[in-house]
């Protein structure tokens, strides 16, 4: 009797840990590949010749895999305009003016406009 008890508790030990492990790796690889919705604050810098004459910052909503939009910390996206080629106060922010890598969706951003002045 004693030796059908251990057998059957270690059984349940070690099928215990092989579920937590099985669970564990199906949580990780499922939630990796979820698509989520995040906004971030996206500078927006504007050059005249080699100097800075104008920085500010719109507020981006992306949409992307989790490991997606956590690469952004290591190279955040930004919007760069010339002087030389927006001559007026008012710069209209286009989405193809912000850069984003192709896996990276732009949902909605805000405001349309940058008022240099």
């Amino acid at each position: 009797m004693r030796l059908s008890l251990e057998s059957i508790l270690v059984s349940n030990v070690f099928l215990f840990f092989c579920s937590l492990l099985i669970g564990y790796s199906l949580w990780i690889m499922l939630s990796q590949q979820q698509i989520l919705q995040h906004t971030i604050d996206m500078p927006v810098v504007v050059f005249q010749q080699q100097a800075i004459v104008h920085q500010s910052a719109i507020n981006v909503k992306l949409e992307g895999t989790r490991a997606q939009l956590r690469s952004l910390q290591y190279s955040p996206p930004q919007v760069t305009f010339y002087r030389e080629e927006h001559p007026e106060n008012q710069i209209a922010i286009l989405p193809a003016d912000i850069l984003l890598p192709e896996t990276i969706s732009l949902v909605d951003y805000w405001p349309k406009t940058v008022n240099l002045v």
